[in-house]
């Protein structure tokens, strides 16, 4: 049996509720920025705004995660509790939400043009990180629901019409389940890729059971 998880409508409204989420945070944290800025404060951005940010990831990341779980579970024809990912998906919200505000913490201090970066972070970074997050999300329920139903193995599957390299070159490949890709990630959106390879990526992964 192949179990498709790329479920495209389903990512799609997942993305649109993460812009929306996203965009009322970010809107905030750039208007901080630049009063901090006007006020000439050292550090541009605060601290605080890593939990902030966290919980907002933490809270769209569960739901992406569980309702993604629960139709390779159903596909699958196995018993799944979404709630097994707790710990996990609150784990990964911090390391996404460190890493966010971090790279933007860098893009401050590199710069003395700080509208620019109030303008990519609002714009273009808000839709990569949206749809960054539903892959990461996505990705790791496919992968735990094949791991506790016992599924065989995973593929690599790119969706993109212009994929990254490291990414084309992943096209089909076919690993057991408990192992890694050749890539070193254990499923498309997996952070331990660091940005670079989690950033904009549309891949999905079909299960064999």
């Amino acid at each position: 049996m192949r179990v498709d998880t790329r479920y495209p409508l389903v990512r799609e409204r997942h993305r649109r509720a993460n812009l929306a989420a996203l965009g009322d945070l970010l809107d905030a944290m750039a208007a901080d920025i630049a009063a901090r800025n006007d006020a000439g404060a050292r550090v541009l951005l605060a601290k605080r705004w890593d939990a902030v940010l966290r919980d907002v990831l933490l809270s769209r990341n569960t739901s992406t995660a569980s309702e993604i779980a629960l139709l390779v579970a159903h596909a699958l024809g196995a018993d799944y509790d979404p709630a097994i990912m707790d710990a996990w998906l609150l784990r990964n919200a911090e390391i996404a939400a460190s890493t966010i505000n971090d790279k933007t913490r860098e893009h401050l201090d590199a710069t003395d043009d700080v509208d620019s970066v109030l303008t990519e972070m609002t714009t273009s970074r808000r839709a990569s990180i949206a749809l960054s997050i539903v892959t990461t999300a996505a990705g790791f329920a496919s992968r735990d629901v094949a791991t506790h139903s016992g599924a065989s193995a995973k593929i690599w599957r790119v969706h993109s019409t212009n994929p990254r390299s490291s990414h084309a070159r992943m096209r089909g490949e076919t690993v057991p389940v408990g192992e890694r890709f050749s890539n070193g990630l254990d499923w498309p959106g997996d952070f331990e890729g660091g940005a670079d390879e989690v950033a904009n990526c549309h891949c999905s992964l079909t299960i064999l059971a």
